[in-house]
């Protein structure tokens, strides 16, 4: 709910205080969603041990992108925190592009192993997810600001 408005610009420029407060609540929420999701796929794994094998290589480059992000931000590169807030983003999302493949799987796979599906599925979305901001941020305006800074 709070990534649209931390990537409006004209949000961000005229509510800067307001910014970086939802950016704290932000990373707060992120940690404490992820070691929740640690703790269910442990406890609970739908699919198997390998479900939570993956969390925890998920959980690698998202809190590696947070810390990053919060990292940059400190020292004021602001490109830099935005394109590493942006990957974050990404990586939650994939829960969300999962759970909408998964939940429409039925049409297509009628036939399949849904435990199998799922973490396939999530391993997919994942790396389409990430893959995809990364060329988006590969060949956007912003990776010829990016550059140019150096």
């Amino acid at each position: 709910v709070i990534a649209p408005f931390q990537f409006w610009d004209r949000f961000r420029y005229r509510n800067r205080n307001l910014h970086r407060l939802m950016g704290v609540i932000f990373v707060i929420a992120s940690v404490v969603a992820l070691l929740t999701a640690l703790v269910i796929a442990y406890v609970v794994p739908y699919s198997g041990r390998g479900e939570f094998i993956f969390v925890c290589f998920v959980a690698v480059p998202f809190l590696y992108f947070l810390f990053r992000a919060v990292y940059f931000i400190k020292k004021k590169n602001r490109l830099e925190h935005r394109r590493n807030m942006m990957r974050v983003v990404a990586i939650g999302l994939s829960v969300v592009t999962q759970r909408t493949v998964y939940t429409n799987i039925d049409l297509f796979f009628p036939n399949s192993e849904p435990r199998n599906m799922f973490l396939m599925i999530t391993i997919l979305a994942f790396f389409v997810n990430l893959g995809g901001l990364e060329l988006y941020l590969r060949f956007s305006r912003n990776s010829k600001l990016a550059r140019n800074q150096k």
